[in-house]
């Protein structure tokens, strides 16, 4: 060692500080590389996220319809859609109701697709009926289990794998009726619009059975009057009622005013005019 006064005696020399800081330096690009490496992992990871499908299961309301929804939220293609619900999806409608929307989400049936923005909605129950019921369960958990068949999984250092590898996602959802026990529904457009078409579509059809009745009646009416005119039957053969006629003039009246007073009285009630030679008011001298 020198007798310098750098020199201090008991430190390192020249040497071994270069080689200390040497690995210093390759330290710091070690943890420098992990870092990036972490970086470039989270970047991935956040573009896989951001670009793969995202579904999402919830009620649906339409005036006192209560209906189960099931969309596609991104702009990704989801495929081989499964649905299991706990407990077992039971509706008060009707068993075959029942059936049906235990076939979706008791995991028996799949969808092989669901386009991306696309919605896909069940009927589920009347909301008076659910929430006014003991018995039915009101609080579903549904797993929602799907694919990415676009998907590519990372490799070494984040980097992704050129070809696709399909990837299955699998979330819970929960459908909660009674939370919206209280609150107000949204209005429903198109379910006014349907309960009008469908109280029109009633009328019309009363409209034509009692067109069909008077069309009937007019064809027995002309029926009968062609009967009539053929001679088979005399004209008016089925009218019961009588039609008044006029009595001849009876020459022990009292005097003209009691003859012209019979003699309206007749005529309004349908009588004919019957034609008399004498001229009324004169008398036998």
């Amino acid at each position: 060692m020198g007798n310098g006064w750098w020199n201090v005696e008991g430190w390192p020399t020249a040497s071994e500080w270069s080689a200390l800081w040497g690995l210093a330096a390759v330290v710091l690009a070690g943890l420098a590389g992990w870092v990036a490496v972490s970086q470039l992992g989270v970047v991935v990871a956040e573009r896989e996220e951001r670009d793969r499908p995202h579904l999402a299961i919830d009620f649906e309301f339409r005036s006192v319809l209560v209906l189960i929804a099931l969309r596609n939220l991104s702009g990704k293609l989801a495929t081989n859609v499964r649905m299991t619900a706990s407990p077992p999806i039971v509706s008060s409608h009707s068993e075959n109701f029942t059936g049906k929307l235990g076939a979706v989400f008791g995991g028996q049936e799949k969808i092989a697709q669901l386009a991306p923005g696309r919605k896909m909605a069940w009927f589920f129950d009347r909301a008076p009926d659910r929430l006014n019921s003991s018995s039915l369960p009101k609080r579903y958990e549904i797993t929602l289990t799907y694919d990415d068949p676009s998907a590519r999984e990372s490799g070494w250092f984040g980097l992704l794998r050129l070809k696709p590898v399909p990837k299955t996602y699998t979330e819970v959802f929960v459908l909660d009726l009674s939370q919206y026990g209280e609150a107000a529904a949204e209005q429903d457009y198109d379910n006014k619009m349907w309960n009008a078409a469908t109280r029109n579509e009633r009328r019309l059809e009363s409209m034509k059975g009692s067109s069909a009745t008077l069309a009937g009646g007019v064809s027995e009416i002309a029926s009968i009057l062609q009967t009539a005119l053929s001679g088979s039957q005399p004209l008016g053969s089925n009218v019961t009622e009588e039609t008044p006629v006029l009595m001849p003039l009876d020459e022990s009246e009292a005097d003209d005013e009691a003859v012209l007073a019979r003699d309206a009285g007749m005529r309004r009630m349908g009588a004919p005019r019957l034609r008399r030679s004498k001229a009324v008011g004169s008398r036998q001298r």
